[in-house]
């Protein structure tokens, strides 16, 4: 889990995560639970409690996001150069 945050957060471009990944959130495979009003989309706040560990490395990776340097972002990426 650590190492697909850290991929995610330092790569270029937008983070693509979800509410409560940073604490192990589960929808238990429904990739489209946006019609449910159950326990299935609801957001379990104990998982805070118990993931601590994770929720801080999170935090950490978020600051150092935030902390480097953008300079070479601003000019095109490609791959076949």
């Amino acid at each position: 889990m650590k190492n697909f945050l850290t991929v995610t957060m330092m790569s270029l471009g937008v983070p693509m995560i979800l509410m409560g990944d940073e604490m192990r959130r589960t929808q238990n495979g429904n990739n489209n639970a946006y019609c449910f009003d159950n326990e299935t989309n609801w957001l379990d706040w104990t998982l805070l409690k118990k993931h601590a560990d994770l929720h801080r490395f999170v935090k950490l990776l978020i600051a150092r996001r935030r902390q480097r340097e953008i300079g070479h972002e601003q000019q095109r990426v490609s791959l076949n150069n």
